[in-house]
């Protein structure tokens, strides 16, 4: 009895242990996410050693927030909310230098802004954390300078601070060498102390006694042809007294970034990729020393923080704290190969902050490397992010490469309302082995405002691809003649681009059909008849003028300024594109009448290794991702999702605008008569704009759906893997080939549908 007690117990710890609530527990003091409240943008953070302070703007109102959090706070503190301004005008329509800043630095334990357009530097927060009065205390240059016809006119682009030392630099090149052109100022007084030229620098770090900590990289000399790497960045400590430097080592990659100092350990970190790494004690070889949640750049703002915390901003408008050297690090993390992006990803990382995961830092070329990783047992990866047009998912499947997920209650329940062309891909014999993580649908659609503009209506545009072919060769004689200010495409060099969308929906429609694919065909052969009275010269400036057509200014604006009929590349996933005010109107066609229209998706599927020891952790992320799809993708893959959406911005895009009107309005009462003309245009714009603002109230509205579900989301296709799409190896260079030569007219449409089936049938033969 005591024996199956004891087994019952060690299988409920395994359970627990397995469960979302139980991974939810873990480390929760330690790793913190830091958000805002709606319509506040994180533009940047700055650290001390123990805080991390935020500037934030109101775009409605162009305000900036100052916000501070130290470790054991659940979220930010705002310490400054009026007075400072970005990007804010005065009624004449002035830089109002007075408030702006548009970024933050610290020195020691106080915070200082900065106006890169004034070289304005004034005080926020003093040593003890309380607000300054922020009133301007010197100018770090002038608009003169800025402005001069000096070889370098003047601009910092990165201000930072240390030991009351300002170190201003801006990137120079001198005899096609790049520099950091840094200047030390007195931050008390303004003062220049010292200017230092220094080679290679890609940017610093202030780490006391006058010294900087320096990322130097030769960007265009990086690649090492004999090992097919790139060279990493040297890190090196310079006195900007002495001139004296001293080497630590080296980055991982050049363009890594991220670097901070923190005394109390006397170690430099960096970060690359989705890792931070340390020099610990300055000494020995770098070390990984935390994964962060996404991808980091120079814009991250990463700093080291005491007591073992790592602090980066984020991609969508947060700040993540990471736990340095934490207990769990030699565990290793959820590792996806794939971007650590968009609001999906965000939104577990905001759920599970104790998560550990990470980008996969491996060199993928392509599916073999992945058949590889299988035969091996290889573990390093636990989700991988495949697309349907170049990775035969199918072929996986049935592999056996791919982790059966239907034991996951969660994820077979959140894919049960997806649309059926998506289970086809994702399911197999009713068992579930991958999640959509992204669905791009790009196709034809007409300019609403230019049909109008041609006296059109909807029910004038074509009702099948072939129509839409004939209506492209007679526009000119149709509409160009009597409308030559209008274009019929929104993009140049269309040729090519038209002939591809063809050979593409025409192998779609074939697939779905479950045809074998093949050109001689009646339906292929009317498609290319249509398309070859086409004179492109008539309506592509690019047949006119070739490649020059790209160095003529005038060319390009007039073609670009023009109004336009069709798009080739809208997105038609997206519900917002069938309401009611859109900008375009989707083409969503049969090829021909008697068919059914089709909408070809190229998708983006996750799929867990199934040799992976974090299958649960990688089910949770996928179960949260799906919870947290994007407006286009929670439509897109949820039949029965029909909600419609408010627009959270709303009511601060209606006050922007308004504000807008104020200025213009004060602006006009004073503005001599050369200028009252052109205030009084964009007053009547801006008047008629905010008049016509009701129709912004939903970002999704219930009409929209409706539509999308009608004329949309029945006739997806999601696109596989086939020789036409397949862009690896020799058989896609053969075909590129062929095409070349039919549209440099060097073989006959005959030949080319004779010679795409030989190529075709020799291909499923070696398959």
């Amino acid at each position: 009895m005591k024996r199956l007690l004891s087994a019952m117990l060690t299988m409920l710890l395994v359970i627990t242990a397995l469960c979302p609530a139980a991974i939810a527990t873990a480390a929760e003091t330690r790793n913190i996410n830091i958000t805002f409240k709606q319509g506040l943008y994180l533009e940047m953070i700055a650290s001390t050693d123990d805080t991390v302070y935020a500037l934030l703007h109101d775009s409605s109102t162009n305000n900036c927030e100052i916000h501070m959090w130290k470790a054991g706070m659940d979220e930010s503190m705002p310490l400054i909310t009026e007075v400072l301004t970005m990007y804010a005008n005065d009624e004449q329509g002035e830089d109002r230098t007075a408030t702006n800043i548009v970024k933050i630095f610290v020195n020691d334990n106080e915070l200082y802004g900065y106006h890169d357009e004034s070289f304005s530097v004034r005080k926020l927060i003093d040593a003890d954390g309380n607000p300054t009065s922020t009133d301007i205390l010197y100018y770090i240059g002038s608009e003169e300078e800025a402005q001069s016809d000096n070889e370098y006119p003047l601009y910092f682009d990165e201000v930072l601070a240390k030991d009351d030392v300002l170190y201003a630099g801006m990137s120079i090149n001198k005899d096609n060498r790049d520099y950091k052109r840094v200047t030390c100022f007195d931050i008390k007084t303004g003062d220049v102390i010292s200017q230092a030229d220094l080679p290679l620098t890609r940017y610093y770090a202030p780490i006391g006694n006058n010294k900087l900590l320096l990322v130097q990289a030769d960007y265009e000399n990086a690649y090492n042809a004999e090992t097919g790497m790139y060279e990493p960045a040297g890190l090196v400590i310079r006195d900007m007294v002495t001139g004296e430097s001293e080497g630590i080592g080296y980055t991982k990659d050049p363009y890594d970034s991220c670097v901070s100092y923190l005394a109390e350990n006397n170690t430099i970190y960096f970060a690359s990729g989705t890792s931070v790494y340390a020099y610990k004690d300055m000494t020995g070889d770098y070390q990984r020393s935390a994964y962060m949640p996404s991808y980091m750049y120079r814009d991250s703002y990463g700093a080291a923080l005491e007591g073992g915390l790592f602090a980066i901003k984020t991609n969508n408008n947060m700040i993540a704290i990471r736990e340095l050297d934490s207990p769990e690090l030699s565990g290793g993390a959820l590792t996806l190969f794939g971007d650590l992006d968009g609001e999906e990803h965000y939104a577990f990382i905001t759920a599970h902050p104790q998560v550990a995961i990470t980008r996969a830092d491996i060199r993928y070329r392509g599916i073999n490397d992945y058949y590889t990783m299988m035969i091996s047992g290889d573990t390093t990866i636990d989700i991988m992010n495949f697309i349907s047009t170049i990775t035969p998912i199918g072929k996986l499947i049935q592999k056996g490469y791919a982790a059966d997920l239907s034991g996951y209650p969660e994820l077979m329940a959140l894919t049960a309302s997806m649309p059926s062309a998506v289970k086809d891909v994702i399911m197999k014999d009713d068992k579930l082995y991958g999640v959509p993580a992204l669905a791009e649908t790009e196709g034809y659609a007409y300019i609403n405002e230019t049909l109008n503009l041609l006296d059109l209506t909807p029910d004038d545009m074509p009702k099948t691809f072939v129509e839409l072919l004939e209506f492209m060769a007679n526009f000119q004689e149709n509409y160009g003649e009597s409308h030559p200010e209008v274009k019929l495409f929104e993009n140049m060099d269309m040729r090519e681009s038209l002939m591809n969308d063809i050979i593409s929906l025409y192998t779609a429609n074939q697939l779905r059909a479950g045809e074998v694919v093949t050109m001689d065909t009646p339906l292929f052969r009317k498609l290319m008849a249509a398309y070859e009275k086409i004179d492109f010269a008539e309506i592509d400036p690019h047949e006119q003028y070739g490649e020059e057509i790209w160095n003529n200014d005038a060319l390009l604006s007039e073609f670009y300024e023009s109004p336009t009929l069709l798009s080739d590349n809208t997105q038609f996933n997206d519900p917002t594109a069938y309401s009611s005010n859109a900008y375009y109107t989707p083409l969503i066609l049969p090829l021909d009448e008697g068919l059914e229209p089709i909408g070809e998706m190229i998708m983006t599927i996750m799929v867990v290794n199934p040799h992976s020891t974090r299958k649960d952790i990688a089910a949770l992320y996928m179960a949260e991702y799906i919870k947290n799809y994007g407006i286009q993708n929670s439509y897109a893959f949820d039949s029965t999702n029909n909600q419609p959406i408010e627009n959270p911005d709303y009511e601060a895009m209606v006050q922007e605008i308004q504000n807008d009107i104020d200025v213009l309005e004060k602006r006009l009462a004073t503005a001599n008569p050369e200028e009252k003309a052109g205030i009084e245009g964009t007053l009547e714009r801006s008047k008629e704009s905010l008049s016509e603002s009701d129709a912004w109230k939903m970002l999704v509205s219930q009409d929209a759906i409706k539509a999308f579900r009608e004329k949309a989301s029945p006739y997806f296709y999601v696109t596989p893997i086939t020789p036409i799409s397949d862009r690896s190896g020799d058989s896609a260079q053969e075909l590129s080939t062929l095409k070349s030569q039919y549209l440099y007219k060097a073989i006959t449409l005959d030949q080319y549908i004779q010679e795409m089936d030989n190529r075709l049938t020799m291909m499923r033969l070696e398959d």
